[in-house]
């Protein structure tokens, strides 16, 4: 396969060649994959915690490598958290590339001692980041560069390009939303404008059911929190409150079938377990907070994020009346939020976003903070029917498919031989 180049110009170095120009990557530890072997390799690099500032310190960031050939296009996956084990993403297959994938600066293994200074947790950083990375394998890797991510990581993708617009040929950004506010009010409209009158109306019922039935409802969310070695920092009784008012957001986020919401009249082991199942513990638990801590902090300072409508609640809630998602983030410092920061990005977006496929769902809660590009953008939105926040290309419609594969073989200069 030749990923629509002549076949005298695609050059396959041995793995041994390959191996040792990453070795000379200054700062950079190379290891093998096992589950990609002899084509997949770990880099562990060691990058400025501030790019203008090096004396502000480092921290290594853990980056994996999966290798196709050196002229084949390069898929930059620019992750918004951590790395969550080995993925072959759709679009490196689609396109036959090399792929990238980028952990996120402060998350997983790729935060500085203590997470030091969380003030160099900053997105112009992290696009930072990834514009090194860039140069440094693209002496490596000299086809087209393509870079895409999913949720923040399609956010990321897109404030990448906003900072480094000429450092990939395009980009697909999945599900990808931009928050206007701390707790923009659009996703509360979208919860209430999603789906059926019938349907919504259950997802009330079933909070307020939840509630009602609360010491028998919290026997059993405690009770599997201990089953499963689980703690909450910020309580049992307040982390119960909080997936019960997370509960329509995540509905529609996940796409669940409103016939699987239990009738008001349910036992509460019935009523908890669909809880757990939609919402779950994790986030609310000792390791899940310390997981997201710095995603947090991103949307209280820069990216934003969404809030909680209580009013179908209010008169049932004892513990989360001010519910916030600033209990998530990190605790006992300041973070003034930077309202400016998305409305940037956005009018970078609309002046120069061009060469940028963007796909959303079309009952994802994200969706009420998806981009909408500027009709004089070459640029391309497909919205998947009937989607959630798990949309990808391989969800859109045959008609839907032929547009997004023909933007892209313009922007890259490639043939799409799979389609």
């Amino acid at each position: 396969m030749t990923h629509g180049l002549p076949a005298q110009q695609a050059s396959l170095l041995p793995e041994t060649d390959i191996l040792e120009q990453l070795k000379e990557i200054p700062g950079c530890k190379v290891k093998p994959l096992a589950n990609w072997q002899g084509q997949g390799w770990e880099l562990i690099l060691k990058q400025p915690l501030d790019h203008n500032n090096p004396k502000a310190g480092y921290f290594k960031q853990h980056i994996y490598l999966k290798h196709t050939d050196t002229q084949a296009p390069t898929v930059l996956v620019t992750e918004g958290y951590s790395l969550r084990g080995l993925r072959d993403y759709e679009l490196a297959a689609l396109l036959g590339a090399n792929q990238v994938r980028v952990e996120y600066r402060y998350f997983g293994e790729s935060a500085p001692p203590k997470r030091k200074g969380w003030q160099y947790l900053r997105n112009q950083s992290a696009a930072d980041d990834l514009h090194r990375i860039r140069q440094l394998l693209g002496k490596i890797y000299q086809g087209p560069w393509i870079n895409t991510g999913i949720s923040k990581g399609g956010q990321t993708s897109l404030i990448y390009r906003r900072f480094y617009p000429e450092d990939v040929a395009a980009t697909v950004a999945y599900v990808a939303p931009m928050a206007l506010g701390l707790e923009d009010p659009r996703t509360d409209r979208w919860q209430d404008s999603i789906g059926s009158d019938a349907c919504r109306e259950s997802i009330r019922v079933f909070q307020r059911s939840v509630l009602e039935q609360r010491e028998a409802g919290l026997e059993v969310w405690t009770g599997y929190a201990k089953a499963n070695k689980q703690t909450f920092p910020i309580g049992a009784e307040v982390a119960f409150e909080y997936a019960v008012l997370e509960y329509p957001f995540s509905f529609w986020q996940s796409g669940v079938d409103c016939h699987s919401i239990p009738a008001s009249d349910a036992p509460p082991t019935e009523l908890t377990a669909h809880l757990l199942e939609v919402v779950g513990t994790s986030l609310y638990t000792k390791k899940g907070i310390q997981a997201y801590q710095a995603h947090f902090y991103q949307a209280m300072y820069e990216q934003g994020y969404y809030g909680f409508p209580t009013a179908p609640v209010s008169d049932l809630l004892r513990v989360a009346q001010q519910a916030s998602n600033r209990i998530f983030a990190p605790q006992g410092i300041e973070i003034p939020f930077q309202a400016g920061f998305v409305p940037d990005i956005l009018d970078w977006l609309d002046e120069h976003g061009d060469k940028i496929l963007y796909i959303y769902g079309e009952i994802d809660t994200w969706t009420a903070c998806a981009v909408h590009p500027n009709p004089v953008r070459d640029a391309l939105k497909l919205t998947v029917e009937g989607g959630n926040h798990g949309v990808r290309l391989k969800h859109l419609t045959s008609e839907q498919k032929q547009l997004a594969y023909e933007k892209l073989e313009s922007w890259i200069g490639i043939n799409i031989q799979s389609r």
